[in-house]
């Protein structure tokens, strides 16, 4: 081979194995970076860390208990402020404020003296005309009959004599025998019997006939009369008392005892304070879906009390347009006061499909809903997912919501702001106590 031809054959060799090697090295290159690839990649996979999320397993209701709150006061069934009737000196307070007394209990009382006296006097006078009535009543007695007829028969025997005188002395007196003035007195004798045993004969018959009606009448209205007098001291003497209408305390004490008052002026408050009640303005509406049976919810100072439903007023108050209601309140009153503030729990319920979940579960989402963060179990994986929700009714930390949320489904139940769709997390199942349905 000569010389030019060994010459051109190394001019071709050389480039080519210069290809060949930049070729190697590329390749190797290559394969080195594959290979570190293939590094990142599993020391990335095994880098990821899932987040561990409190999870909430949702259950449907159908039925919203709505829970409402309203505040009152609490009063005594009766309270009145007693005075007098009569006017008179404030003789004696019986009672001290705050004391506890039982109905019909004396509390005060008047000077009654001149009534007393006035009183005694009217008895006496109605025993003398009761005696004069019942004299009336029955009659005269056989005794008085028997003497005034006795006495009849004596003035008839006197008359029949003095007429027989008379008789004999006409003769004599007609030829002067007698004087004129021992004629005159033998007629006036006679008249005289004669106008006695007139007189005895009307009453003997007036004894037989008995006692005239208009007498007794009179008679009778005369003790009525006394009698009513008699009466009327009493109740003015019952009036100058005060006593208890029912149990209660002594609220007020607004006089003591020497005071000259006037009739109508206060001298005590009486609360009851053995019947206690609440009055509490709900709205017309609350009124209406109320539960006017069984017992209810009070708050009064910090402490629960029952209350039994008693009766509404019929009006709407004006100022607030609400509807008081009235509830006896079974406490007594060495635990509730009258002027209390006192707050009312009204619980209804109503017909509804609905998810009760936590507040902190849901965050904003478009054209006024929400969004609820869920959990879904793909292959050996968890997975977030989300759902879109409205809102029906709140209840503090919890709503009800209705949508694309349903039994069953596991929620994020804390943190909803920390997930995001398609994110791998690890659930761990949690208790909460949402409010209660049906």
């Amino acid at each position: 081979m000569s010389d030019s031809a060994t010459g051109k054959k190394q001019k071709w060799v050389r480039p080519t194995l210069i290809a060949i090697g930049i070729i190697g090295v590329l390749g190797l290159v290559a394969a080195i970076t594959t290979l570190r690839g293939n590094q990142v990649n599993a020391q990335t996979t095994i880098d990821v860390k899932v987040m561990p999320v409190a999870t909430f397993t949702v259950e449907k209701v159908s039925s919203l208990e709505r829970v409402r709150r309203f505040t009152g006061v609490v009063k005594t069934e009766r309270a009145t402020d007693i005075s007098f009737e009569n006017m008179g000196t404030l003789k004696k307070v019986h009672v001290k404020e705050g004391q506890y007394v039982k109905e019909n209990d004396l509390l005060a009382e008047l000077d009654d003296r001149v009534l007393v006296a006035r009183q005694k006097q009217l008895k006496a006078l109605l025993e003398i005309e009761t005696q004069r009535w019942n004299e009336l009543k029955n009659g005269p007695r056989k005794q008085t009959i028997d003497a005034a007829k006795a006495r009849v028969d004596s003035l008839q025997a006197q008359y029949a004599q003095a007429q027989k005188d008379v008789q004999r002395r006409q003769p004599l007196r007609d030829s002067g025998a007698i004087s004129a003035e021992e004629w005159d007195r033998t007629l006036a004798n006679r008249n005289t019997l004669k106008a006695n045993l007139d007189s005895a004969q009307k009453q003997l018959d007036e004894l037989n006939a008995g006692t005239r009606e208009e007498q007794k009448a009179a008679q009778k209205a005369a003790v009525e009369q006394v009698q009513a007098n008699l009466e009327d001291i009493g109740i003015r003497i019952e009036k100058s008392k005060i006593r208890a209408k029912f149990n209660g305390r002594i609220a007020q004490q607004y006089l003591d005892e020497g005071s000259i008052i006037n009739a109508g002026v206060l001298v005590l408050r009486l609360v009851e304070s053995d019947k206690l009640e609440a009055w509490v303005g709900i709205p017309p509406a609350v009124f209406a879906d109320m539960e006017k049976s069984g017992e209810h919810s009070l708050l009064i100072a910090g402490k629960n009390y029952k209350g039994t439903f008693k009766y509404a007023l019929p009006e709407i108050d004006r100022a607030t347009r609400t509807r008081q209601i009235v509830l006896a309140i079974q406490a007594d009153w060495s635990q509730v006061a009258p002027g209390q503030i006192v707050r009312f729990t009204s619980r209804t319920s109503e017909s509804i499909d609905g998810i009760w979940i936590p507040t902190e579960s849901m965050t904003p989402a478009a054209r006024g809903l929400w969004t609820v963060y869920v959990v879904e179990q793909q292959g050996s994986n968890w997975v977030v997912g989300k759902r879109e929700v409205d809102v029906v009714s709140t209840d503090g930390d919890f709503v009800l919501v209705r949508g694309t949320l349903q039994a069953g489904d596991r929620i994020v139940a804390k943190g909803a702001h920390r997930v995001t769709t398609g994110q791998l997390v690890e659930p761990s199942e949690t208790e909460i106590a949402v409010p209660t349905g049906r």
